[in-house]
């Protein structure tokens, strides 16, 4: 479901129990700057950032890239791999144009 669903109390309480057990959940967070969501336009700067995130998290706990997947809230799923990454906002770039 989707997390707007939720009271500002709910998403708080969730947020606080995955905080209790780190070896259960993993969090991480990627921002993008006010510039860089005006250059290459709100999702694909959202697109980006879900990668990153993602990425990280990989990274961090040593996981491996072909096993791993991702529910996220949204209409697109990030690619995980740079290279694919720059191809797919090179595509949306120009057909914006």
């Amino acid at each position: 479901n989707d997390c707007k669903i939720l009271t500002p109390t709910q998403r708080q309480e969730i947020y606080d129990i995955i905080k209790q057990y780190p070896n259960i959940f993993a969090i991480t967070t990627a921002e993008r700057s006010a510039q860089q969501i005006d250059e290459l336009n709100l999702l694909i700067a959202t697109q980006l950032a879900f990668a990153e995130s993602i990425e990280t998290l990989v990274e961090q706990h040593e996981l491996p890239y072909e096993e791993c997947y991702a529910i996220v809230d949204g209409k697109i799923s990030p690619k995980l791999y740079a290279d694919q990454r720059e191809e797919e906002s090179d595509m949306l770039n120009h057909q914006a144009f």
